[in-house]
Order: structure tokens, then C-alpha cells, then sequence
């Protein structure tokens, strides 16, 4: 399972928009699929919700997890900060 970034905007009904919002979601098994789960998180949010409106979605990279299922694999416990030098 992947998280995901998603720069959005939320039209409501009788409401001014919702503008230059963010949001990481986690769990998802595509780009889709977090929007999915987003839509349907604004859906029981907002009684008044129309529309969402993506603005961007992209898979969230984490070093430090990278570096940790590798660890996982090679049988170590690699730290990326030690890694890069306290990146």
C-alpha cells in the first residue's frame, strides 16, 4: 500500500469553495484510490459538498520507509539520515 499527496479544491452548494487544500492519505493501491477515499471523506464532512476537484495527486516518498524496507530485505536496519549525512 502506497500514501498519496493530493492538492485539491472542494465546490460546495450555496458556499464559497474550498481553495489550495492538502492532503496525504495512506493505505491506497493507487492515485485513484486515494481520491476515491478522499471524495467520499468530504462527502460525510460537508452536508453541502458538489464537487472535488483535483488539483494534483502524487505518490508520497518517504526516505526514511524506503530505506527500511530495504533494511528489510538485506536482513539491516539502514537509516537514511546516517545515510545522506543528516539529510
Amino acid at each position: 500500500m502506497k500514501k498519496y499527496v493530493i492538492k485539491y479544491r472542494v465546490l460546495l452548494e450555496e458556499a464559497d469553495p474550498l481553495e489550495n487544500k492538502e492532503i496525504k492519505i495512506a493505505n491506497c493501491m493507487s492515485g485513484v484510490h486515494a481520491q476515491i477515499r478522499l471524495e467520499d471523506y468530504l462527502k460525510k464532512k460537508y452536508i453541502n459538498f458538489k464537487k472535488l476537484i483535483v488539483i494534483e495527486c502524487k505518490e508520497d516518498y518517504d526516505l526514511n520507509n524506503i530505506f527500511s524496507q530495504f533494511g528489510d530485505i538485506f536482513g539491516g536496519n539502514l537509516d537514511s539520515k546516517k545515510f545522506f549525512g543528516g539529510i
